[in-house]
């Protein structure tokens, strides 16, 4: 099945009147050859000086404008997105990460390690009981 992907969301403040203004967040598509993808279904969470969900779809340049009510004094937002879908297409989530709410996919939780422990002082192979970890959050014990 063919595969869309956000390819970017940028948010910008719009003055509205007097000391009013509104974020402004463009989200644009595109499938796995580059081109504008059409009615993508996305919903999305903006968070700053309004926080709330925007949804819609995407237009025939595969962008979508999501906008917030007007804040006095407003001029900090970010959008990120909840969810996309489009009948007969799959979503990319997995190249479209940097702009989905949420945290990261966990780490693959299988790999190995492999070397041997030495005392520093003397040099002497090999510690036993060591504890060993990885930045993801994978631990062992020599």
């Amino acid at each position: 099945m063919p595969t869309f992907n956000i390819d970017s969301v940028s948010v910008i403040t719009e003055p509205v009147k007097g000391p009013r203004n509104r974020g402004v967040a463009t989200i644009v598509v595109h499938d796995a050859s580059g081109l504008p993808v059409e009615d993508v279904a996305v919903s999305g969470t903006f968070s700053g000086d309004w926080s709330g969900s925007r949804n819609g779809t995407t237009d025939g340049s595969g962008q979508l404008i999501v906008v917030t009510p007007a804040v006095k004094n407003g001029s900090s937002w970010d959008f990120c997105v909840d969810t996309a879908s489009k009948a007969a297409m799959d979503f990319g989530e997995i190249t479209s990460t940097g702009f989905l709410c949420g945290a990261p996919p966990p780490p693959p939780t299988t790999g190995s390690i492999a070397g041997i422990f030495t005392d520093s002082g003397t040099g002497n192979p090999p510690i036993q009981g060591a504890s060993v970890s990885t930045d993801t959050g994978q631990s062992d014990i020599t």
